[in-house]
This record gives C-alpha cells, structure tokens and sequence, in this order.
C-alpha cells in the first residue's frame, strides 16, 4: 500500500468505527425504547410542589412536604413527629404554640419565629431544630424536589448485585424503573403483598418494587435523641408481678374498719388505688386523701396509686387542658398532694373524652410525667380497650411518659347496652393482643384492669335493666331463685339463667373460670399484672384462680 492510499485508509476506517458506533447506539436506543427498561422520574409520579417545595419520602410513600425559606429547610411537623419526636413536638391552637417537651422541661416557640412557621393550614418545624431535638436524619434530592426522611425502627436491605433497579410493577415483565441501584447500596424496605418482593426507597427517595433474592437485610437501628429518661427504679414495685386492686373511697374520713373488708387481699396485692382525687370546672381538685388510710396501707407493704379523675365530663376536660396555665395548675396540685399523703403515684382515670380533648390529654399527661415522676411518683394512665371509637388514644406514646398502662378489658356490656358479658374471653384477650401487636405497647408496661363484679340482667328488650353485683351476691342470687348454670363457651364463662316471677334474670358469672382466663392472657404475653375493679366485690375464688395461675399448688 503506497503512502497515498495509507493517508485515506485510516480516515476511513476512523469514519466507519464511528458509523457503526453510531449505528449501534441508535439500535440500542431504539431497542431500549420499544423494548428495553425505561427510567420514571419522580416528577412523574409524585405529587405536584412549588419551586420552593419538595416532597417528604417517608416509611415507602410521600408524606406531606417540606419547603425552603431564606435558605433554611422546614418540614411538616406532623410528619417529624410520627417518630423521630416520639410526639414530642404539640401544638396548641388555642394559644397558637408549639411545646416540645421532654422527661424534665417543657420549651416553648410562637408560631412565626425563626424555627416555627405555618403554611396552608400545617405546622413546619427547621429541620436544624429536628436534628438537635430528635437526631432526625434525612438526604435532599435537589434534582427531583424530594427529601427522604430515614424510617428509625424501620427495616433496610444492602444490595448484594449490580444492575438491580426500582421497578413500577413488582414482575419481572415489568420495563419501567426509577432509580438504578448500585451494588452496596442501603435502601429501606417494605413488606410486599407479592411473593418474592419488597417495595423499597433508597437514600434519593426514589420508590418502587425490587425482588427480595440479592439482599441482605437488617434492622435500621438509627439513634433517635430520647427525652431525658427517669430512672424510677428506686420506686417502682420491687416484685415482678403487679396485683393492683381499685379502692372506692367517699369521704376523707377514716376509720380502722375501711380496710377491713380487704384484710385478706394484704398476701396478694402491692398495690392500692384509692379513688381519692377529683377534677372540678374550675381546675381545683377535690381530695378524698387520708394520711391514716395510708399509713395503714404502708404498713402492709403496699404501694398508693391514687385515682385522679374528671367525672366522665368530656366538655369539662377540655376547657381546663386546652389551656397550659389550667395543666400547669393541675400538675402542681397532684404534685402537692403526693406530698403532702406521702403516697408512691397518681393513676389518672380520664374517660369518655372525645378526639379534640383526647390530644391536649396527650400533653397534659407528658406535662404531669414531667413534673412528679422526676420528683420519684410514679404515674399510671387508665386506658379503653382498642376499638374503632377509641382509635384516637395515643397508647404507645402514653407508654414513652408514663410507668403503666392499665387496660381497662370490662364494660364490654353496660347500662344502656344488649345484655351480656361484661368481660367475655375473646374480648380479653382481643384486646390485649391489639395493644401489644397492633399498636405496640410495650407488654412489661401493661396492667390488664379485671371485673370483680358481675351484671345481673333483668328483663328483656325495652324492658331491660342491670345492676352489679358482687361474686358472693351471685352465689346467693342463683341458691335463692334456683337459676341454671351452665358453660357457654362463646364467651368462656359459666353463665345463669332463671326467673323471678315474669321476669328473666341472665349472668355472665365472674369467677375461678372467667379470671383464668384472663391470667392466663397476662401471663402467655408476659404482662406487667392485673388491676382489679373493685375492693368489696370480690371473694375466695380470686384468690384460688390467682394461686392457680401464678404458684405451684405443690409448694
């Protein structure tokens, strides 16, 4: 080849490589466009933002927003507040404040300061001040106005193989994807209906299905800031099972012969709650309390938990926690009144509240923590069974400020209601495994609240009445009217029926048969122990079902 023809063989050789380059790369772009996988932005998928906005990617789904002002990053409290915060973080709108409050103080931000803004309607919290407060971790993804939020108890996969991605669709038919993981990589995953996959988000926030085999998965884990916890261990009771019994009490006077009735509980119970405090529409409270009551109680060994409650007046409770000098003024006379009987704890019994008080309870609850549990009182809530009309009772987070949950597992028929069981086994044990599995509360910081009366049904229909009655009055109900007793299996309880004249009486019987069953719940899910409704009630057969369930008949 003579140097004239070198010159241009090269050339055209160069150009050819590029050609077929070309060539190439136009095939693969068609072949990938028809045929090959197909990248999603986020853009495409998410909700729509303002230029200064970006949406909040938070446990596998969009959570709300987060926007940018004079160079700062704010985030929808509601959403830092989910877990991070621990609910931490309140709002008032009564006073339009924030309080974000730990085991030991209470600070306080007006809307519109530097940390604290409102947009449509939502409270925005700096996300500097979540990362002091709370630990908060999360990525910016500028390019596609996303923020993650990392999940702090959530599960997380690391990626074992290359050219995994985010799939729309979980199949492997699926083409489309949005976002390409690299080996190594952390992503968040999630529980997936199909077989053999998981949703998941990386660090970018990008979300979509993946295939489980090629990932090796763990427990995130992250390090959240936790209030400043209490050590309560020098107070709490030293036994390892609670045996809590409620004591009506209805006067301040006393007398030996109070306690008489319950001589024979001293070798089971710890625990004593006489219901002593009560809350008036002006925010007083009126006290029932005893110092002789409980220097008797002491002298048996037990603890006083003294029962704290509002009457059952929903409208009244809110009118006096919506406002924090009202809460303060009621902390501080609990606190007082701890002192001043020398008791070991308060039990607050707040019921029938609605949704719109159930939240400034919240608050007044993680205030009254704050305030007495450091001074070395013990604090313990009363708490309805889960069901859908009490959805909106933050039982988890009552557990992160106060010592005990007592789940109050009765009353599942009452005045004004069909005729039955006021505390069937299904309904028990339903409701402690909603509490514990469902909404997880803690088991060691769970008392199962137990029936010692029984309703007696009269009637029928639009006829229909009750009345309780003690285990002793019901032996002698069905001696003297010669009921049939028989097991109903439906309920797990032995069950009397019989007639006084023209009219019917009914009994869901509590005794040995109904309480094992309920002890068997505390003791198959390890609960903390039992509190029992109420002194006067009860006789011999608690003590058999106790004994039979908690020690060994051959000691």
């Amino acid at each position: 080849m003579d140097l004239h023809n070198k010159k241009l063989f090269f050339p055209i050789v160069i150009l050819g490589l590029v050609i077929v380059g070309l060539l190439m790369f136009i095939a693969v772009s068609i072949y990938n466009h028809y045929y090959g996988m197909k990248h999603i932005r986020s853009q495409q998928v998410s909700p729509e933002v303002g230029e200064d906005e970006y949406n909040i990617v938070f446990k596998g789904q969009f959570n709300g927003i987060a926007f940018v002002e004079d160079g700062y990053l704010y985030f929808d409290m509601d959403v830092v507040n989910e877990d991070w915060a621990m609910g931490r973080y309140f709002y008032s709108d009564v006073e339009n404040v924030v309080f974000f409050t730990t085991s030991t103080e209470r600070i306080s931000y007006e809307i519109g300061s530097e940390f604290y803004k409102q947009r449509n309607g939502h409270i925005f919290v700096r996300a500097s001040e979540c990362e002091d407060r709370c630990g908060l971790q999360y990525k910016i993804n500028y390019d596609e106005q996303l923020v993650m939020i990392r999940d702090p108890q959530g599960r997380t996969a690391e990626v074992m193989t290359s050219g995994v991605y985010l799939l729309t669709d979980p199949s492997p038919e699926t083409q489309t994807y949005t976002a390409k993981l690299k080996k190594g990589e952390t992503i968040e995953i999630y529980p997936c209906d199909t077989e053999g996959y998981y949703f998941a988000s990386d660090m970018n926030g990008h979300m979509g299905y993946l295939e489980a085999e090629g990932l090796k998965t763990s427990k995130a884990n992250l390090s959240r800031k936790e209030s400043q916890q209490i050590d309560m261990s020098d107070y709490l009771v030293k036994t390892d099972h609670i045996f809590m019994v409620f004591h009506q009490i209805y006067s301040n006077r006393y007398s030996q012969e109070i306690l008489d009735p319950i001589q024979e509980s001293w070798a089971y119970t710890n625990v004593v709650s006489p219901t002593w405090f009560t809350l008036n529409a002006d925010g007083s409270i009126s006290s029932n309390g005893n110092t002789d009551y409980v220097e008797d109680v002491r002298e048996e060994g037990d603890q006083i938990w003294a029962l704290f409650n509002n009457q059952f007046d929903d409208d009244m409770t809110y009118e006096l926690l919506k406002h924090t000098e009202m809460r303060d003024r009621i902390c501080d006379q609990l606190l007082k009144y701890c002192k001043q009987y020398n008791i070991h704890g308060i039990n607050v019994d707040f019921e029938s509240m609605s949704e719109r008080t159930e939240r400034y309870f919240m608050q007044f609850l993680r205030e009254l923590s704050m305030t007495i549990r450091p001074a070395g009182y013990q604090l313990s809530v009363d708490v309805p069974v889960p069901s859908p009309w009490s959805d909106y009772y933050q039982r988890l987070r009552y557990s992160d400020v106060c010592d005990y949950l007592i789940l109050m597992a009765y009353d599942e028929h009452y005045p004004g209601s069909d005729a039955g069981s006021t505390s069937s086994r299904d309904f028990v044990w339903d409701a402690v495994k909603a509490m514990v599995e469902d909404e997880g509360v803690p088991c060691r910081k769970i008392i199962l609240g137990i029936p010692w009366y029984t309703r007696l049904w009269i009637g029928e229909g639009e006829n229909l009445d009750t009345e309780a009655l003690s285990m002793d009055e019901v032996i002698d109900l069905i001696y003297d009217y010669d009921m049939t007793v028989r097991f109903d299996p439906e309920t797990g309880q032995n069950y009397a029926e019989g007639y006084n004249g023209d009219l019917l009486y009914r009994i869901w019987i509590e005794d040995e048969t109904s309480l094992a069953y309920r002890l068997e719940a505390v003791k198959t899910y390890d609960l903390k122990g039992v509190a029992a409704w109420s002194y006067g009630f009860e006789n011999w057969q608690v003590w058999d079902a106790y004994d039979a369930a908690f020690f060994d008949k051959d000691e």
